[in-house]
């Protein structure tokens, strides 16, 4: 099972293949950003640029984590995910 971070206040689990999953992880992909850039162009763009704020929020979240932990490489990696989410975030449709 995955669980993804795109709802406010909530969290939706969905449930996928695992062979899906694999896939998508071994071309390096993102899964919930492959979602979120699935939805991008059909959905209301404001949806889209409240998912994305909520990812960056997770992204920093997890960032917090590694440097609670010592891990300045991870930390930065996330770090780098939260402004990528921002930046996406502000794009206009």
């Amino acid at each position: 099972m995955v669980i993804l971070y795109l709802v406010f206040s909530s969290v939706v689990a969905v449930v996928l293949p695992r062979r899906l999953v694999e896939k998508v992880e071994s071309m390096g992909l993102d899964l919930v950003d492959v979602i979120v850039n699935a939805f991008s162009g059909s959905v209301d763009p404001l949806l889209t640029s409240e998912a994305r704020v909520v990812l960056a929020e997770r992204y920093l979240e997890e960032a917090r984590e590694y440097i609670a932990k010592g891990g300045a490489i991870q930390a930065s990696e996330k770090m780098y995910r939260v402004v990528e989410e921002c930046v996406k975030a502000l794009q206009k449709p």
